[in-house]
């Protein structure tokens, strides 16, 4: 596993067939989609120092430790372009679709 790893020259286009988007983005576009992965990586981080320290046995952090760390996930792929499809809108303009909108 390793040894593909450092095979890709730090990319994911050794994993896929699908080129990124992430040229074709606006440059608001770009910075929306860092930030809402940055917060959800935060997120992610204080739920799961939630999860470390809880005493009770509820579920309550567990989820949101999952559902911060799905979504900070989910951002990460559409700020690289690997969660980002072309899809033509009904007056024939073709537009980028996030996966997450599915």
């Amino acid at each position: 596993f390793f040894w593909a790893l450092q095979s890709s020259q730090g990319s994911m286009s050794g994993y896929t067939n699908t080129a990124s988007m992430q040229g074709e983005y606006e440059a608001a576009t770009k910075h929306f989609l860092l930030i809402g992965f940055l917060a959800m990586l935060i997120g992610s981080i204080v739920f799961g120092s939630f999860v470390i320290k809880k005493t009770d046995n509820k579920m309550q952090e567990v989820l949101m430790f999952l559902v911060a760390t799905i979504s900070a996930a989910s951002y990460y792929l559409m700020w690289s372009g690997y969660g980002v499809y072309k899809k033509t809108g009904s007056g024939g303009e073709e537009r980028g679709g996030f996966v997450a909108e599915l």
